[in-house]
């Protein structure tokens, strides 16, 4: 495992692997750059066409169902989001500070290191089940008010028809996304999880050779 990592060559190369604040979540997880990378993400879009082709062939009202898909992501992300900082909390504060100092190292193929990695994609999580929840919270407050108030268009115009088929094509990737994300957490957590695990053992077994050796060593 330590085979992948190295040693950073200079304190410039350091600096440059320290990025901060959402900037840095984006550039080391590659949300921006490349987004449809993990599988689940690609399962999550073609799913997603999927879906909105049938709702479309079956002329579902987009309306209807933007009012259904806010709900469900209003009731359920808030107690997503909580399990997802959670895990991500575990992965800041309480791993092994050997193993962070293990993996810590940039990657042969990278100037970011695996827990620099770990981290991103942990934090990426949390940003796009944020900005979905966000999104949900806003188109609520629309919909309230188109609702309860007097609007200029009416509910057959094709402008408004087609608005609510983009709310909701939005809307519908924002839930598939949100759901894909739980499972990429956990296999995330798993992965770290077999991290500690090597790291432990890897540890506990360097420290019997060690003993064996001083043991040889003693003998003759």
């Amino acid at each position: 495992m330590s085979s992948a990592n190295r040693n950073y060559k200079s304190g410039e190369e350091l600096l440059q692997s320290l990025i901060m604040n959402i900037r840095g979540i984006v550039k080391i997880s590659q949300l921006y750059t490349n987004p449809l990378k993990p599988t689940l993400f690609k399962a999550a879009f073609w799913l997603w066409i999927i879906l909105l082709s049938i709702l479309i062939l079956c002329r579902i009202p987009p309306f209807l169902l933007i009012i259904e898909i806010k709900d469900l992501l209003i009731s359920l992300l808030p107690g997503i989001l909580g399990f997802t900082i959670g895990g991500y909390s575990i992965l800041i504060g309480f791993t092994q500070p050997e193993l962070i100092k293990k993996i810590s190292g940039p990657r042969k193929d990278s100037i970011f290191s695996l827990y620099q990695l770990a981290s991103a994609s942990f934090a990426s999580n949390i940003l796009i089940q944020a900005f979905v929840l966000i999104m949900a919270y806003l188109i609520h407050i629309i919909t309230w008010i188109d609702l309860h108030k007097k609007v200029i268009f009416k509910s057959t115009d094709y402008l408004i028809l087609l608005v609510n088929w983009a709310i909701l094509s939005i809307l519908l990737l924002g839930f598939i996304t949100s759901i894909i994300v739980i499972i990429q957490l956990i296999v995330n957590v798993f992965n770290f999880s077999q991290l500690y695990h090597y790291n432990i053992n890897k540890t506990h077994l360097d420290s019997l050779k060690d003993v064996k050796s001083n043991e040889i060593d003693s003998n003759i």
